[in-house]
C-alpha cells in the first residue's frame, strides 16, 4: 500500500466508519464502545505500519487472540489495506485497488521502493517479462530450483522492508558460487556485485566483454526481441515518458533510464544496486573500509536506472532529484517546502510566494533550492552569540572573540569582536559585562586593550615574584575583595534592579551547560495546570533542549486552588479595594524549601508586587486555639519583651489555661523517662503523640494544628511522613526532647533532601551558593507573604509568560480520553477524542491517580505492554483519599467596629465539646493582619473554614447550600467572637477533594507507585503535585516539585556531586534513579550543620 494516511483527514475519518462494524463482525467490539480501539488502528496506519505488524499487535498484544486470532487478525489486516486504497480512490480520486496485491505497505515510499514497484513491459505474447531475464533458459519457463533474486522480492510475496534488506545483504556477501542466479550479475573480475576496485566490464550485453553474457549463457530478450527497432523506440519512448509522469506525482522520484543499450553509443556509468538500496540510517563503519579499497569507479551499469550526471535541464517543471539536501544555489528545479516532511508532493506549476523562507509544514507549492537560505543564513549575524549553543548553527559567528572592554570600547581599530545587544540591567554593575549600554547605565572601567602606547606593559613584560625577591601569598580560590562583596550585598537587598548582579544567565549558568550536553531536544506533556503543572510547564519552557511543551487543563482556567478576587466598596467617607483569597492565602519564607519559589518570582519579575508579613508582626506573633470555650493565645514572645517577662507569661498561661493541663508533666517524663520506640516503619499522628507524651497534648494542641494545614484527621495522618524527624530522633535512642536540645546547642539542622535537590535547578544561578544567600537575604525578616492582587498572581504571572514563549501551546477544557504508550519508541499519545491525537517524549501528571488512571484504556488490559501494576496503585483508595473545604469570606462594614483580637486567626481542636463547635469548623483567620499593603480600605474581613475530616463520607448533595453555609458562618461567629452585625456581603467557595491526606504507610504507597511507574512507562511518565507528595502540600512544595519534575524528572539533568561536605555524596547516590515516576530522594533529610547551612 502506497496511500498515505494522515490523523484529521476525510480518509481517516471514513476509515473510522467502516472499521467500526468490521470489530462488530469479527466479534471483538465490547460494549459498544470501540472508540479507542479504532483510533489506535488509524494512528498505526498513520505510522506506517505493515500489514504482518498491525496484524501481531491485534492479536498478541491489544486483543490477546492467541494462536487462533492469528488468521483473523492477519484476515483483518489484509481487508484494511483493500479498504485503504479503496476510500482514497473514492475520496482523493487515487488509481484502482489491486486487491491481489499484498504488498507490505509503507508510509512514504522511499527511491528504492519505486523502482521495484515499477512494472516490467509485458511482451507480445502476452506473458510478464521476468526483470532478471533468465540466462540461457527459456523466458517462460519456471524453475522454482534456480532463484531469480531474493525469497521476499519473488512473485509478489508480501515480505517485511527490512527483511528483505538483510537477504539482499546476505546474498551479496556470499563468495564466488557459479550456480547463483543472483551472483550472475557482476564483471569479468568476479566477486559480488557491486564490487569495488575490481576492472568490471562496461556492459552487460557482451559488449568489452562483460555483462551477463559471461560463461557462455545466452540472454532470451523474451518476446520483446521479436520487436522491430521502430516498435521497440515507441515502447522506449513511451516507458519514458511514463516515467516524467510518476517524477511529477511522486517529489524525489528519480526518472530511470529504460535500457542504457538504446541511449547514446550503448551503456553508460550507473549506480550499483547497493548503491539503489535505501540505506539504514546510523553509522555504518565498514563502508569506509570498503571505499578505502577502491581504486576506480565502479563499472557495472544498472538496466534500470539513468547514468548518473546532471538531470536535463531542458525540462526544469520537475522536482530536483536532491530535493532537500540540493546544495546549488542556482538549481532550477523544484523543491519542495523546507518545513514539510521530506517526501511531501510538490505543484511545479504552482511558485509558493515565500520562497525559501516558508515555514507552512502543508504547502506544495514550488521552492527554490534550500541553499538559497543556507547562503542568506550564512550572512546573517547570530542572535543568540556569544551563547549560542548550537553546534550546527548555520547562521554568522565573528572569527574575532569578544573585546574585553565590551561593546562600549572606545579603543580606534579595536579588530574585536562588539556587540549591538543592549543590556537589560539597569545600572549595570557587571565590569565584563559584553552588551551595548547607553549613557549612564554602566560604571566607568579601565580600559582593557593593550595598545603600543598606553603605556601599560604587555603581557611578556609582566615580571612575576621569586622565592628570593617576594613573600610568599596564599590566594583562596573563587575569593573576591571583601568590600565588593559587601557592596553587593547592600546593592541586591535593597533595590529590584541590583538583582541583576546576582543572576546567571540561564545559557552560561552551570544548568543550562549540564544540560545541553546530557540530552537529546525533547517533546514535553503536562497533564494539570494548577500551580505545579504551570511551574514545571515553565521550567521546561526555559530549557533550549525542550523543543515543545504542551499544558492539558481539563477546566477553563488556570491556577488551581489559587484563587483571588478584588471587591470594590464603597464607605460612607472612602472608596477601596478588599483582596478575598478563595484558597491559600500566605506562602512560607522557610529556608531552603522558598528558594525554588523566591526564583521563580525574580523570573517573573514580580517582587515589587511581594506583600511581606514581618516576623514581629502581631499576625505572626499572636495566633490562638479556642479551647473550651475562648481563646488562648499560644506562648510566644511579644515584640520588646524581655526575657523575664516572657518566662513570667508563659508559666502563667501553662499553669492556669485547661489547654496545657499535664502537659509540662508529660514533657518532663519525656525527657526524664523516654519510653521506647513504637518499632513500627509508621503510625498515626494520635499515636505518636499520645505515646510519646500524653494523648491530651495530641487531642488538643496537635490536632488543630494539623487541621489548620491538612483539615485532617490525626487518627489517619501519617507520622512519619508529617513529623519524620521526631521519629527519627527516637529512633536514635534516648529522648526526643533530649536529642532536639543536643541539636540547638550543636547548631544542627535538618533538611529536605529534596530541598538540595531543588536548590541545584534554580533557572538564576544554579549551584551558586552567592545566589541562594542573596534570595534568603531579600525576604530575612518576613515570615509569610503574598501579592498585592492576591495568590492568584502567581498563576497569571506564569501563565502570561507561557503564552508568549513559542514552544508552548495551552490546552484549556481539555477533555483526555486516553493515554497511549507506543510499546516500540515509548512514546506516549494523548487522545482529546476524535481524531485530535498528539504524540509527546515525555509526559508530567499532576492530576489525581484515579483520574490519571481513567486514561488508561482498560480494553488494552490483555495485552502484554499494559501498566497493570501503575493502575492498580493508581486506583488505591488510600492514595486517592482526599477531603472537602468550604471557605466563606464576610466583610463588613467600615462603621461597624468588630472587638476582633490581632492576630493571624485561631484553630479548633477536636477536643473542643460539640456544643461550642456544632457547626464543624476548622477554624477562623482576621483576613486584615495578613494583608496589611494589599487592601486600601479598613473594611473588616474574616474567613471561616468548614469541613475537612468533619466531611467524611458525606456526597456533594449533602455539603450545606449556600443560604446554609453562611448560617453556619455566622453562628461560629457569633459564639466564638460575639459578632452579631450583619456583613456587608459574603463569599462562599466549596473545594471538593481540594487538600490529599498523606495517612499511614503514605510513604511506602508512594515509593511502589513510583517505581511501578519508571519500569512499566520506561521512565518517560513523571508523578508531580501535592497528590504524590512526601514532605508537604503547601504551595512551596507544589513549586519545588514542578523545578525537580522539569529537570530530574523528565531527564534534562542527572545528579551530580556536590563538593566540600555535601549532601547526597554522603550516600549511594549514583545509584539514585531519578527520571520518571515520583522524584524525590531516597534518603528523606540531609543533616546540616552550620556551617553548610551558611554555606549553601
Amino acid at each position: 500500500m502506497t496511500t498515505m494516511v494522515a490523523a484529521g483527514t476525510p480518509l481517516a475519518e471514513a476509515l473510522s466508519s467502516v472499521i467500526s462494524p468490521k470489530l462488530s463482525e469479527m466479534g471483538w467490539s465490547s460494549d459498544g464502545d470501540d472508540s479507542a480501539l479504532i483510533e489506535y488502528v488509524i494512528l498505526m496506519l498513520v505510522n506506517g505500519k505493515t500489514q504482518e505488524q498491525i496484524a501481531g499487535e491485534l492479536s498478541n498484544d491489544l486483543l490477546g487472540l492467541g494462536e487462533e486470532g492469528d488468521t483473523q487478525a492477519l484476515e483483518f489486516s489484509r481487508w484494511l489495506f483493500e479498504q485503504v486504497e479503496i476510500l482514497n480512490q473514492q475520496i482523493n480520486g487515487g488509481g484502482a485497488p489491486a486487491l491481489n496485491d499484498h504488498t507490505s505497505a509503507q508510509a512514504i515510499p522511499s527511491f528504492a521502493d519505486q523502482e521495484a514497484a515499477v512494472t516490467q513491459p509485458a511482451g507480445l505474447d502476452g506473458h510478464t517479462q521476468d526483470a532478471d531475464m533468465a540466462m540461457g533458459d527459456d523466458a517462460n519457463a519456471t524453475d522454482d530450483s534456480i532463484p531469480t533474486g531474493p525469497k521476499a522480492m519473488r512473485n509478489g510475496r508480501p515480505g517485511g522492508r527490512g527483511r528483505m534488506l538483510n537477504q539482499i545483504n546476505r546474498a551479496m556477501d556470499r563468495g564466488d558460487r557459479g550456480d547463483s542466479t543472483l551472483h550472475r550479475v557482476r564483471g569479468p573480475g568476479g566477486g559480488r556485485i557491486n564490487t569495488h576496485g575490481q576492472n568490471n566490464g562496461k556492459g552487460r550485453f557482451n559488449q568489452n566483454g562483460g555483462g551477463r553474457m559471461q560463461g557462455g549463457r545466452q540472454m532470451n530478450m523474451g518476446p520483446m526481441m521479436n520487436m522491430n527497432q521502430n516498435d521497440q523506440m515507441q515502447l522506449m519512448s513511451l516507458l519514458e515518458e511514463q516515467a516524467r509522469m510518476m517524477a511529477q506525482l511522486m517529489p524525489g522520484f528519480v526518472p530511470p533510464a529504460i535500457n542504457p543499450a538504446f541511449q547514446q553509443n550503448g551503456p553508460q556509468q550507473g549506480r550499483s544496486l547497493f548503491d539503489r538500496v535505501e540505506r539504514q540510517h546510523g553509522p555504518r563503519h565498514h563502508r569506509n573500509q570498503r571505499n578505502n579499497r577502491t581504486t576506480e569507479q565502479d563499472n557495472d551499469t544498472d538496466m534500470e536506472m539513468k547514468p548518473q550526471g546532471e538531470q536535463d535541464e531542458t525540462n526544469t517543471d520537475t522536482v530536483c532529484r536532491f530535493n532537500l539536501r540540493c546544495s546549488r544555489k542556482d538549481c532550477p528545479f523544484a523543491h519542495q517546502s523546507p518545513a514539510a516532511p521530506e517526501g511531501s508532493p510538490v505543484d511545479v506549476a504552482d511558485p509558493c510566494p515565500y520562497g525559501a523562507a516558508c515555514k507552512n509544514r502543508k504547502c506544495t507549492g514550488r521552492h527554490p533550492s534550500p541553499a538559497v537560505k543556507s547562503a542568506h543564513q550564512a550572512e546573517e549575524m547570530c542572535r543568540f552569540f556569544p551563547n549560542c549553543a548550537n553546534p550546527h548553527c548555520h547562521f554568522k559567528h565573528p572569527s574575532m572573540p569578544l573585546c574585553r572592554n565590551g561593546a562600549d570600547c572606545t579603543t580606534e581599530g579595536c579588530k574585536f569582536t562588539h556587540l549591538q545587544t543592549a543590556c537589560k540591567f539597569n545600572p549595570c554593575l557587571n565590569p565584563s559585562c559584553p552588551y551595548k549600554h547607553a549613557e549612564g547605565q554602566k560604571g566607568a572601567f579601565p580600559d582593557k586593550v593593550w595598545t603600543p602606547n598606553s603605556g601599560k606593559p604587555h603581557v611578556s613584560e609582566r615580571k612575576f615574584v621569586t622565592d628570593e625577591d617576594g613573600a610568599e601569598e596564599f590566594i583562596k580560590p573563587g575569593a573576591t575583595d571583601g568590600s565588593q562583596s559587601q557592596e553587593i550585598m547592600r546593592l541586591v537587598c535593597s533595590s529590584k534592579g541590583a538583582l541583576g548582579v546576582v543572576r546567571v544567565p540561564l545559557g552560561r549558568s552551570h544548568l543550562g551547560n549540564c544540560r545541553l550536553h546530557s540530552t537529546k531536544p525533547y517533546d514535553v506533556a503536562v497533564i494539570g495546570g494548577g500551580i505545579t503543572g504551570l511551574t514545571a510547564a515553565y521550567r521546561l519552557s526555559r530549557d533550549p533542549r525542550c523543543k515543545k511543551v504542551t499544558l492539558y487543563e481539563s477546566k477553563d482556567r488556570l491556577g488551581g486552588w489559587m484563587q483571588s478576587d478584588t471587591v470594590t466598596v464603597e464607605n460612607e467617607l472612602s472608596q477601596g479595594k478588599l483582596v478575598l483569597e478563595r484558597g491559600p492565602r500566605t506562602l512560607r519564607a522557610a529556608f531552603p524549601t522558598a528558594l525554588p519559589l523566591l526564583d521563580l518570582l525574580l523570573e517573573l519579575d514580580l517582587q515589587d508586587d511581594v506583600v511581606i508579613t514581618r516576623k514581629d508582626s502581631p499576625a505572626t506573633t499572636n495566633r490562638y486555639i479556642y479551647y473550651p470555650d475562648h481563646l488562648v493565645r499560644m506562648p510566644a514572645p511579644r515584640p520588646n519583651e524581655s526575657l523575664i517577662k516572657y518566662i513570667r507569661s508563659l508559666i502563667k498561661t501553662v499553669k492556669e489555661e485547661p489547654l496545657f493541663e499535664g502537659m509540662i508533666n508529660a514533657l518532663w517524663r519525656e525527657f526524664r523517662h523516654p519510653p521506647a520506640a513504637s518499632g513500627k516503619p509508621d503510625e498515626s499522628i494520635a499515636d505518636f503523640i499520645s505515646r510519646r507524651f500524653s494523648p491530651k497534648m495530641a487531642d488538643n494542641l496537635v490536632s488543630a494544628v494539623m487541621a489548620g494545614i491538612f483539615a485532617g484527621d490525626i487518627n489517619r495522618l501519617s507520622a512519619q511522613t508529617l513529623m519524620g524527624t521526631f521519629r527519627n530522633l527516637e529512633m536514635n535512642g534516648g529522648s526526643v526532647l533530649r536529642n532536639i536540645v543536643k541539636d540547638m546547642l550543636q547548631k544542627r539542622k535538618y533538611w529536605y533532601m529534596d530541598d538540595t535537590f531543588a536548590y541545584q535547578c534554580l533557572l538564576g544561578g544554579s549551584g551558586d551558593q552567592d545566589y541562594a544567600q542573596k534570595l534568603q537575604a531579600l525576604y530575612k525578616d518576613a515570615s509569610v507573604f503574598t501579592f498585592k492582587e492576591g495568590l492568584e498572581q502567581l498563576p497569571r504571572a506564569i501563565t502570561e509568560q507561557l503564552k508568549k514563549s513559542k514552544n508552548v501551546d495551552i490546552v484549556t477544557s481539555a477533555d483526555i480520553r486516553a493515554l497511549i504508550q507506543d510499546p516500540m519508541t515509548h512514546d506516549l499519545t494523548v487522545d482529546l477524542g476524535g481524531t485530535s491525537l498528539r504524540t509527546h517524549n515525555r509526559v508530567i501528571a499532576t492530576v489525581k491517580p484515579l483520574h490519571l488512571a481513567n486514561m488508561i484504556p482498560q480494553r488494552m488490559a490483555k495485552s502484554r505492554y499494559y501498566p497493570a501494576q501503575s493502575v492498580k496503585n493508581l486506583r488505591a483508595d488510600n492514595n486517592n483519599y482526599a477531603v472537602t473545604v468550604m471557605v466563606i469570606n464576610l466583610y463588613y462594614k467600615e462603621e461597624d467596629h468588630l472587638d476582633i483580637p490581632r492576630g493571624f486567626g485561631y484553630l479548633i481542636p477536636r477536643s473542643v465539646p460539640f456544643e461550642q463547635n456544632p457547626e464543624r469548623a476548622l477554624g477562623v483567620i482576621f483576613g486584615n493582619e495578613t494583608s496589611v499593603g494589599q487592601d486600601t480600605v479598613d473594611n473588616k474581613k474574616l474567613t471561616v473554614m468548614l469541613g475537612g475530616h468533619w466531611w467524611d463520607g458525606l456526597s456533594e448533595s449533602e455539603y450545606p447550600d449556600h443560604e446554609k453555609a453562611y448560617n453556619l458562618a455566622r453562628s461560629v461567629l457569633r459564639r466564638h467572637l460575639n459578632i452579631t452585625a450583619e456583613p456587608l456581603n459574603t463569599q462562599i467557595c466549596l473545594h471538593v477533594d481540594a487538600i490529599p491526606q498523606y495517612t499511614v504507610g503514605h510513604l511506602d504507597r508512594m515509593n511502589e507507585l513510583s517505581q511501578t511507574v519508571r519500569t512499566e512507562y520506561h521512565k518517560r511518565l513523571t508523578l508531580a503535585g501535592s497528590w504524590y507528595g512526601t514532605n508537604g502540600i503547601g504551595v512551596l512544595d507544589c513549586v519545588r516539585q514542578g523545578y525537580l519534575a522539569g529537570t530530574f524528572g523528565v531527564g534534562a539533568r542527572k545528579l551530580k556531586p556536590t563538593t566540600g561536605s555535601g549532601y547526597w555524596s554522603r550516600y549511594d547516590w549514583q545509584n539514585w534513579d531519578l527520571e520518571g515516576g515520583i522524584v524525590t530522594s531516597p534518603v528523606r533529610y540531609a543533616e546540616v550543620n552550620a556551617s553548610d547551612a551558611n554555606g549553601l
